[in-house]
């Protein structure tokens, strides 16, 4: 049997000139972990072939872009031992950016979710114990440039676990 690669929806803003870079690093991150995508725009429906969905963030609700506050830095910023997010990164310690305007504190994290790294007040990742896979970051492991090696492993244990429930040739 041929080995196939798992399907991941990812979730795009449509197509702009301020979109265009941030859609192709996540396309270009997401292919070369592996997996085979399929562009979800808003409005569109959501595909039943997929072993994966990628929500990739957006704009701000109710704010223009030229409003974001610029590229902050965490340096040596700690992963909750035992994590989905541990082990995809090896546990070490993460450089990782963060570009908020808008952003999850322990305050409003959902029901459910784990905070897997904190820096100050502000929830950089989070998942969800009981769920396969279910790991969010408030950082930008896309942007590789400005993220420690291991911070982008997410991508592909994200890719590994999509693989492991495909099975039917498509």
């Amino acid at each position: 049997m041929t080995n196939v690669r798992p399907r991941i929806a990812l979730t795009l803003a449509r197509p702009s000139a301020f979109h265009g870079a941030s859609h192709q690093r996540y396309r270009d991150a997401l292919e070369s972990a592996g997996a085979d995508l399929v562009a979800l725009h808003p409005g569109d429906p959501m595909p039943t072939d997929i072993d994966g969905l990628c929500l990739s963030g957006g704009g701000d609700i109710g704010h223009r872009p030229e409003e974001r506050e610029g590229l902050v830095e965490h340096r040596n910023v700690g992963v909750r031992p035992g994590s989905r997010l541990a082990k995809a990164t090896g546990g070490a310690p993460l450089t990782v950016n963060s570009r908020h305007h808008q952003a999850v504190t322990k305050a409003t994290l959902g029901r459910g979710l784990v905070a897997t790294v904190v820096v100050d007040d502000l929830v950089e990742a989070f998942e969800l114990d009981d769920r396969r896979w279910v790991v969010g970051v408030q950082w930008h492991p896309e942007r590789t440039g400005e993220v420690s090696p291991e911070a982008r492993r997410i991508f592909e244990a994200f890719v590994q676990e999509a693989a492991r429930t495909t099975t039917a040739p498509r």
